[in-house]
């Protein structure tokens, strides 16, 4: 490291503890978490029975793990459920029953969705409901429609839309929040396939999960950055070492925690690149075999 004049950090985990926690919510409205309390009050957050249970349901199914063994933004969703004191193992136990339907993460796909069996109260009076969960923007897109705070399902409208891009979406990412946006589907029989899992023509998505979903609400994110990381990016830089951090996080997320780092002091066109961007930039990649 003697000669070293860059370092390009990884962001969670490394600047950051990878110690999630939801904050703040929007369903209709933005509501806060108090993180201290040791109970959450449902009626507090989300009123409306309907859109209470949906969010429940989002949450506790379209999830893997425990709350003390999952990744760490998951780990904040089910920490979030236990203060809620929502069983979330029972609701997995009836809804998601072998063989399951699940189609996982990637850093393509930028969302998990997951069938679940035994829903009762489907509109096409069908037993199976899809459930998507992933970064807010890429979700929000896949939606026709939106719960609003009363719980009335509505037309998601463009300008609908660019407001909660702006001052939800947008928002928490200047708090430097991770948002994730959280969705259904009433299925219907036999829709993407027998079983769901038709892919669709970019064989990245599937079928039933790239258009009409219902946002159900917009989760707010925080990981904490490690205390000693501001002054030892600041020691870097007096010695002439540039600091770079790389993060899957959205453009103004990322920002807003580079500057919480000391990576950078003022807004700049180039002081956040997006890989397409950056790709272009450098001509593509090169590989040397």
């Amino acid at each position: 490291m003697g000669g070293a004049n860059n370092i390009c950090s990884d962001k969670t985990g490394t600047l950051t503890k990878n110690e999630m926690t939801v904050t703040e919510f929007w369903q209709g409205d933005v509501k806060k978490f108090n993180i201290e309390d040791q109970k959450y009050v449902m009626n507090d957050h989300i009123s409306n029975h309907k859109a209470a249970k949906l969010f429940l349901e989002g949450c506790a199914c379209n999830t893997s793990g425990t709350s003390k063994e999952a990744n760490a933004t998951e780990k904040a969703i089910l920490k979030m459920l236990d203060k809620f004191e929502c069983n979330y193992l029972e609701m997995r136990e009836k809804h998601c029953k072998e063989p399951l339907v699940r189609f996982q993460f990637t850093s393509k796909r930028k969302k998990m969705s997951t069938v679940l069996t035994e829903i009762d109260d489907n509109e096409y009076r069908y037993d199976k409901r899809l459930h998507v969960k992933g970064a807010a923007e890429i979700v929000l897109n896949c939606c026709s429609h939106y719960l609003d705070k009363d719980g009335t399902r509505k037309e998601l409208t463009n300008d609908m839309k660019d407001d909660i891009i702006t001052n939800v979406i947008e928002m928490f990412a200047r708090e430097a929040l991770r948002t994730i946006c959280l969705a259904y589907k009433d299925l219907k029989e036999s829709e993407g396939g027998l079983t769901h899992e038709n892919d669709d023509d970019d064989n990245v998505n599937k079928v039933v999960e790239k258009f009409g979903l219902t946002c159900i609400g917009v989760l707010g994110i925080r990981d904490v950055i490690r205390p000693e990381v501001p002054e030892a990016v600041e020691r870097c830089q007096r010695a002439g070492i540039k600091v770079r951090m790389v993060t899957g996080d959205n453009k103004i997320t990322a920002l807003a925690i580079a500057k919480q780092c000391r990576i950078i002091g003022t807004d700049h066109p180039d002081a956040v690149l997006e890989g397409p961007v950056f790709y272009e930039r450098v001509g593509g990649l090169y590989c040397d075999n």
